[in-house]
Order: C-alpha cells, then structure tokens, then sequence
C-alpha cells in the first residue's frame, strides 16, 4: 500500500559548483528512482505516482550543500499540501492550505466587520446598526450563522 502525490518543482545549485561537484550531483540524481531533469544550472522534479517521504528527504538532503534556492511543492491523495523549501543551508518541509482569493477576500470582510462590531458593542449601540455593519461587510446571514453571531440577524 502506498500514499499517492503529484507535485515537483525545481533546486537552483551553487553557481560556484565544480566540475566533481557536479559529477557527484549526477550520482545522487542518478542513484533515486525520482522523474528528473538536470543540467549544470538546476534539477527539475516531478511526481505522479507513489510518494515515499524518506526517498525525498534523503535526496534532498543528500543535495543541499550544491543548492543555491529551491522548492518543491507536493499535493496529496487526500487533500494535503506540503512543500520541501530551502532556507539557511537545508530543505525545510512545510505543511499548509490552499486559500483562494475569493475565500481570503472574504476573510478580510469578516475581520474588518468584526472589529467594527467590536467597537460598536463597547459603545452599546442597537442591534440594527451592528446588522447594517455586517451587511455593508457583505456578509450574509450565513456567515453570521457561522461565527455564532446569528442573535444580530432581525427577526422577520
């Protein structure tokens, strides 16, 4: 059983490797049964198939002292995304979300209407003028609903 990836991305090496450098580059490459392509300047990766995080992490470990830059970005069969970024001298492997621009607008929209709700309630103003805040936001009742904020919807 194996855990399915796509993703690659591309290592930037040294622009001072050497010539026996770069002979022990094409080793390493060589050696790991990892889609690559590679010249003098970089190696792009690429993956569609079995994942095996330790083969990456020992490849990748094994070329940080010719790397200059580098990234790997990888999205998994379940939904997770990570990516391998080079930073002081080795690969760091990092764990994230996807966040759409639409969905980060509307991140924004709440907070900026929740800080203004904020500010309305320390000054005690009617329930109306906090829904009117929330609605200039243009945040639906929906999203009141799902900040547990739904007492400042009016009742029709």
């Amino acid at each position: 059983m194996g855990y399915y990836a796509d993703g690659g991305g591309t290592v930037n090496f040294r622009p001072d490797v050497t010539q026996d450098e770069f002979k022990r580059i094409e080793e390493i490459l060589d050696r790991f049964d990892v889609e690559n392509d590679y010249d003098d300047t970089d190696a792009s990766f690429c993956l569609h198939e079995k994942y095996y995080e330790d083969e990456w992490v020992c490849l990748l470990d094994e070329l940080s002292p010719f790397v200059e830059d580098g990234e790997l970005c990888f999205d998994g069969e379940d939904g997770a995304h990570w990516h391998f970024i080079f930073r002081n001298g080795k690969f760091i492997e990092e764990s994230g979300k996807v966040i759409y621009e639409e969905e980060d607008k509307r991140n924004d929209r709440i907070r900026a209407a929740l800080k203004t709700l904020i500010t309305i309630e320390e000054n005690h103003l009617c329930l109306g003028s906090l829904y009117q805040v929330v609605k200039d936001a243009g945040l639906t009742d929906d999203d009141l609903r799902s900040l547990e904020l739904d007492y400042l919807i009016p009742d029709d």
